[in-house]
This record gives C-alpha cells, sequence and structure tokens, in this order.
C-alpha cells in the first residue's frame, strides 16, 4: 500500500512510515527524517555588558524547544581623563582612563605632590635720612606668592650734632655754624 505513518516524526526524532503488502501482508518500515525546529528570531535574555557577554535565547514556534547563543561582550568605551600639572601649593594627578557606561577606572589616576615654593630673597633696603627703606621679604619665583611681605622702614631723618662754628660771627656779620 501507500503506507501508513505509525510513528510522527517531531523537530528532533525520527518517525516511522510502515508499508503494508496488499497480498501477504508482510509490513516494511521506513525512516521519516526529523522535521527540524522552526527557531523564532529570538529575544536577548541576558544583556551583555562592556566586560560580561549576554545571551539570546530562540524558541521553535512548533515544539517550544529553546536554544541560546552567546552575545559578546560590548567592551568598555574608553574616556581619557587628563592630567593635571601640579602648582606650588596644589598637587596634581596623572593621566587616567575610565568606562563612563559601567564607571570602572581602566587607568588609576595617581596623585603628584605639590611642587613646593622656590624661595627667592628679597634684600632689606636699609632707610636713610630722606628716603624710606625695606625689611628683608621673600617671594616664590614660580608663582610669584609674597611668602614674608618687605614692610616699609621709616626714613630716619637728619639727625643733628651740636654744629661747630666755621665762620665767626662779626659786628657787622652772622656767623656760620655747620
Amino acid at each position: 500500500d501507500d503506507g501508513k505513518i505509525t510513528t510522527e516524526p517531531t523537530c528532533e526524532d525520527k518517525g516511522v512510515k510502515t508499508f503494508t503488502c496488499t497480498v501477504c501482508h508482510d509490513t516494511k518500515a521506513e525512516e521519516i527524517p526529523a522535521k527540524g525546529h522552526e527557531w523564532d528570531d529570538g529575544v536577548v535574555t541576558t544583556e551583555p555588558t562592556c566586560e560580561d557577554t549576554g545571551v539570546k535565547t530562540y524558541t521553535c514556534a512548533v515544539c517550544h524547544a529553546t536554544k541560546t547563543e552567546e552575545i559578546p561582550a560590548k567592551g568598555h568605551t574608553e574616556v581619557v581623563d587628563p592630567a593635571v600639572e601640579a602648582t606650588c601649593t596644589e598637587a596634581g594627578k596623572t593621566e587616567g582612563k575610565h568606562c563612563p557606561v559601567c564607571g570602572k577606572e581602566l587607568v588609576k589616576q595617581e596623585i603628584v605632590p605639590a611642587k613646593g615654593h622656590s624661595v627667592v630673597t628679597d634684600p632689606a633696603v636699609p632707610a636713610t635720612c630722606e628716603v624710606a627703606g625695606k625689611t628683608e621679604g621673600k617671594h616664590c619665583s614660580v608663582c610669584n606668592k609674597v611668602l614674608v611681605e618687605q614692610t616699609e622702614v621709616p626714613a630716619t631723618g637728619h639727625h643733628w650734632d651740636d654744629g661747630k662754628i666755621t665762620t665767626e660771627p662779626t659786628c657787622e656779620d652772622k656767623g656760620v655754624k655747620t
């Protein structure tokens, strides 16, 4: 005869078709290939991250079996954190890198210590009788910050002694004392 399916094939398992002789009623069996799955387009069931793989799951429209596929990790998005120059009084930092997606620090910024002032002595200026002077001071030759301010020393003014008579007075002329 034309045969009769005695075991239905499934997505994964083979089926059987049995033929019966119309004369002697002997039977023979033929294998029917498995149908194979009818996979859908899949659904992302685990999103990939910067470092971890994700998972996409497919479902068979016939038997509802599932299979999974690995989705590669996305990798980090690298952003440069610029170096900050150290100054006389403020610490700086080396260049670093981080990922703005996951927040991971990729290259750590190291602290660069403050350089400290480069001290220059501003010499004292002695006051004279008519001109003010200054005390000694100090400043940084790098940032020009005044570290020890110079203060004004007032002019000393003249300090006259009792003087000497250099020209004796006469009856008619005045004398001179210096």
